[in-house]
């Protein structure tokens, strides 16, 4: 509950951090994807970096949809001043590095955090993002009013993004409360 708190904490105060529920249009979620504009809490990042995580649930990958997520929250991250959104992936994470050359990062080096672990690090440098890019090319804008943005997988699949965790929240006070 405190994970989810705190998402809705820094959606109302406009950050630091913004997590997106990957769900299907019945409501099944199926993975997240975080955008972390805190530079200073991340090895090698600089002011107007982000920070993208993502994970999906096993049954799920392999579709196409964390592409299409990544490239969905681009454009959310170009309307927030971002200049460049950085991917951390472990070496030995090969799908992850597929997945950021799928979404069009380019590996720049490597970094270690405090405690000694090695990232691979991918940028995706948005200040050459174009306006045809910018949700032009299919992929859709983010809707900030409602928080709500879809992502496309490849056909048929269809999977929004949502922002708002009430949904997610109502689930696990029903797991809490054992309903």
């Amino acid at each position: 509950m405190h994970w989810i708190r705190s998402n809705e904490e820094n959606w109302a105060s406009d950050g630091p951090r913004f997590a997106f529920a990957i769900q299907t249009p019945d409501g099944e979620l199926v993975g997240m994807c975080e955008i972390n504009v805190d530079y200073l809490h991340f090895a090698g990042l600089d002011p107007g970096d982000a920070n993208v995580s993502y994970g999906l649930y096993p049954r799920f990958r392999g579709r196409g949809l964390a592409t299409s997520a990544l490239l969905t929250v681009r454009d959310f991250m170009v309307a927030k001043g971002v200049k460049r959104a950085v991917i951390r992936i472990e070496p030995e994470n090969v799908a992850s590095v597929r997945l950021a050359n799928r979404a069009g990062y380019s590996q720049t080096g490597v970094v270690f955090n405090g405690v000694g672990t090695e990232y691979l690090m991918f940028v995706d440098d948005l200040t050459k993002v174009s306006d045809r890019e910018k949700g032009a090319t299919g992929w859709p804008q983010c809707d900030f009013s409602t928080r709500r943005m879809v992502v496309v997988g490849p056909p048929p699949l269809l999977f929004a993004v949502v922002t708002r965790l009430v949904t997610l929240q109502s689930q696990t006070e029903r797991v809490t409360h054992g309903v």
